[in-house]
């Protein structure tokens, strides 16, 4: 669950992560391997025991169909509302795009 969106989206990191900078956020990785069945994410923050070991292609593929099915305006309303202006949401609205793509072909691509 994503409480803060400028909290989110940056650079994960246990100390003085880069948060709500666009350009760290397009350079991180999203989804990063897979080992013994599970996904690896590019996730380095705290609790990354949350993500590791826990989730399968199958959920990924879940998750990304559902973030799939929000609308345009749906990706505005929740830009607008954390005060970004509208080209700087956009640019991040694309990113998170791409990454519900590689969340939804998950299991039809090689996993590098």
């Amino acid at each position: 669950m994503v409480r803060d969106l400028g909290d989110a989206l940056g650079k994960t990191g246990r100390i003085s992560p880069v948060r709500n900078n666009l350009d760290e956020f397009s350079r991180t990785q999203f989804i990063t391997g897979e080992r013994r069945g599970f996904i690896e994410f590019g996730y380095h923050g705290l609790h990354k025991e949350l993500v590791t070991g826990r989730i399968t292609r199958e959920d990924v593929r879940w998750a990304g169909a559902l973030m799939g099915g929000l609308s345009e305006r749906q990706w505005q309303d929740a830009f607008r509302a954390g005060g970004y202006a509208p080209d700087e949401a956009a640019r991040f609205i694309n990113i998170l795009r791409g990454r519900i793509s590689q969340a939804q072909r998950v299991d039809l691509t090689a996993i590098k």
